[in-house]
């Protein structure tokens, strides 16, 4: 029997578990090549009506089974997915956790975005916070952009060059 939890409370060790959440974000089908030869990826952001949020993989044929599934702004119950620890090099959601879909997977339409649509959550931070936070950490910051200037190539030391755009923000600091 499976008993539904918050995304928060899921880790490895829950078995007959299953979330329900809010598709906040789709991410598109991607096509690549690796040592197996082609193969293919999507995924998506779940969040739930406690603030919990979570990352769902899916790869190869299971992408087939659920692509056209999952609808952005639509309520899922998602259950029998692999719980993994997440993988902050593609996944910045505040969990340590993700899910990776596989042929035994369920994912159950419920409800759309006007039905049912959770709560964001941020993770505000203080101006003076961002110097003591750690590099690719994602933190929200309130502000209102003041000045948005093109979009430039520059070179690194190394020879590789990167795309830059520079935005100057006015922020509020309450205290």
């Amino acid at each position: 029997m499976l008993v539904q939890i918050p995304i928060k409370s899921l880790n490895t060790y829950h078995s007959n578990w299953c979330i329900k959440g809010y598709v906040q974000r789709k991410i598109a089908l991607q096509q690549f090549q690796n040592q197996y030869g082609p193969s293919k990826v999507f995924g998506f952001n779940l969040f739930d009506a406690e603030g919990g949020e979570i990352h769902i993989t899916c790869f190869n044929n299971v992408t087939d089974y659920f692509f056209d599934k999952i609808q952005l702004g639509n309520v899922y119950i998602v259950s029998k997915g692999n719980v993994k620890m997440a993988n902050k090099q593609y996944n910045h959601l505040n969990n340590d956790w993700e899910i990776l879909l596989n042929a035994t997977s369920t994912v159950e339409h419920v409800a759309s975005e006007k039905e049912h649509k959770p709560m964001v959550k941020f993770n505000i931070k203080s101006i003076n916070d961002i110097r003591t936070t750690n590099v690719n950490s994602i933190i929200d910051v309130l502000g209102i952009a003041t000045d948005i200037f093109s979009v430039c190539t520059i070179c690194r030391k190394d020879g590789s060059e990167v795309t830059k755009q520079t935005l100057n923000f006015k922020i509020h600091v309450w205290v």
